[in-house]
């Protein structure tokens, strides 16, 4: 089994990296959407875009915001800026409008990377962007639009590769200075910054080494975005510190799925979201067990097919418990047979409980919120950026408190439940009811709105929209309500269902009850987009 291999300020990007240069230059390091790049390769690439970086004006403890779909150039960006102490604040390539906004000033980033087909987003809303001044554009293939005219300096990202292939020349950071920013849900409110140090994210990706069994022959499979903890910290990141080969695709396809996984004799893969689901019910083949796969971490599994689903495809479900702020922190033991619908149990780095209310610790089989604290340094987040309130909540009694409501059985296995959080997951992506909220009350008409999750078909959370109007508003038409959403909103977080109500229920303190709404479900009296034949666009 790997054993962690580098110690103290040896885990950070750029030390990791040129071990691995040193030690294989010649190995590919990734099948990175059709390009082949070998260490060597990956090494020149990142240290002459992190030359061009620092001769641009980027330094150590810099923000540099990167909006860019799955490439090479992602990973080259996101690895500069660690080399050189610099930090990337993640924005996902679905915000628009208003949230992108949001996203870019709290963040406070003067230059962003970004796809060029996504420029205009930022043309469009100029005028409210306070810090930003360059965007560096990535040339898409497939895009025939112009970029627009705007206040920002516009750079090639081209230019980059420009830089001098020499190491650079600059303060290397510590172990414990900032990687990353990584964007919570907001599921109370504006979504949080998470600040994840070098240790955390080396961590992250040797605790998934460690529990899952990997070795250097193992090859990993990514069609998870680079914009998501999973797909840098427990992809990207784990072949880089074993030293091994990943390929990176666009995006998930079920269709070429299982083909892609036999073209690159992947043994490893990350599933999240409705990927489970969508696989198992993708029609049986003779061929489903002949693959190369051997392990798969999946979030979460369907717990009455996990048995048939390891069977169909000969390989072994791992399932967990961790969040961008924690790592992983649970995960199913390789060495012990693990009940059905369980999440595994605690890894010897981590401290778990199952709390009331009142944090007082509560017996196996009694449902409580999963509390947590590492026994190591800076293997979690740093805290919460620019908001030391949330951050000295979350660690209320000096335990991080999840949110989410499980339980542990005799044995020591945990369990999920529910989220206690306002928030909902869907096709793999956290969405914030504020946010969702935020937007559908802005159509004219509209007096209160509550965002609730409502488990689908799928096996993972849909997004319900229960709508009060105003007194003496029109009615609305559902299918204009939706296009409204989705000038608004990302694709993934636009309401499948819409109901109209009188009135909410109501806590004592005259709080809407969404858990009241969150157990009616599926009812009669709701519009479903799917059923009406409605399409979502995507981009």
């Amino acid at each position: 089994m790997y054993k962690l291999e580098f110690e103290g300020d040896q885990r950070t990007i750029g030390y990791v990296l040129e071990d691995r240069v040193r030690k294989s230059p010649d190995k590919v390091f990734g099948y990175i959407t059709g390009e082949t790049v070998t260490y060597a390769q990956l090494g020149e690439r990142v240290n002459r875009v992190a030359n061009s970086l620092l001769e641009s004006g980027v330094k150590k403890g810099d923000i540099v915001s990167i909006m860019m779909s799955n490439c090479p150039e992602y990973i080259y960006t996101w690895f500069a800026l660690g080399k050189i102490g610099a930090v990337e604040a993640v924005v996902n390539t679905a915000f628009k409008g208003e949230l992108l906004e949001y996203f870019i000033n709290y963040g406070g980033a003067e230059v962003i990377v970004a796809d060029e087909d996504l420029v205009e987003r930022f043309c469009d809303i100029q005028d409210s962007l306070t810090e930003l001044k360059k965007i560096i554009v990535r040339k898409v293939p497939s895009f025939e639009g112009k970029i627009p005219d705007s206040k920002f300096e516009i750079i090639p990202y081209k230019r980059l590769f420009e830089g001098s292939a020499e190491d650079p020349k600059s303060e290397r950071p510590r172990y414990m200075d900032p990687l990353a920013i990584m964007y919570t849900s907001g599921t109370t409110g504006a979504s949080k910054g998470v600040i994840c140090s070098h240790n955390h994210c080396y961590t992250a990706a040797s605790f998934y080494i460690e529990a899952l069994g990997l070795t250097p022959e193992d090859k990993i499979y990514n069609c998870l975005p680079l914009f998501h903890m999973t797909g840098q910290f427990l992809a990207v990141l784990p072949t880089l510190v074993l030293g091994t080969t990943m390929a990176i695709v666009e995006r998930f396809s079920a269709s070429k799925f299982w083909d892609d996984i036999r073209k690159y004799e992947a043994t490893v893969f990350n599933s999240l979201g409705s990927m489970f689901p969508v696989i198992w019910m993708q029609p049986e083949r003779d061929d489903d067990a002949d693959n190369p796969v051997r392990i798969v971490l999946t979030v979460p599994a369907m717990a009455d097919v996990e048995r048939a689903f390891e069977k169909r495809f000969n390989l072994k479900l791992i399932q967990g418990l961790g969040s961008t702020e924690t790592n992983c922190v649970a995960l199913t033991p390789l060495d012990e047979e693990t009940p059905v619908g369980s999440i595994g149990k605690p890894l010897p780095h981590s401290e778990i409980k199952i709390v009331d209310d009142d944090d007082n610790e509560v017996p196996p089989g009694v449902r409580g919120e999963f509390i947590f604290r590492h026994k190591e340094p800076f293997t979690m987040m740093s805290g919460y950026y620019k908001k030391p309130e949330a951050t000295v909540e979350a660690f209320r009694n000096l335990w991080y408190h999840f949110g989410d409501y499980g339980k542990i059985d005799e044995n020591g296995f945990l369990y999920f439940i529910d989220r206690k959080k306002d928030c909902m997951r869907r096709r793999g992506e956290n969405i914030s009811a504020s946010e969702v909220e935020r937007v559908v009350n802005r159509y004219p008409g509209v007096g209160e709105s509550a965002a609730s999750g409502v488990w689908a078909e799928l096996g993972e959370e849909e997004v319900k929209i229960s709508i009060v109007l105003k007194d003496g508003a029109a009615p609305i038409d559902p299918v204009d309500l939706i296009r409204f959403c989705e000038e608004g909103l990302p694709w993934y977080a636009v309401p499948r269902y819409v109901e109209f109500r009188s009135d909410f229920p109501r806590t004592a303190s005259e709080k809407i009850a969404k858990y009241k709404l969150k157990e009616e479900g599926v009812h009669d009296n709701l519009w479903d987009r799917e059923a009406a034949g409605y399409k979502i666009k995507k981009r």
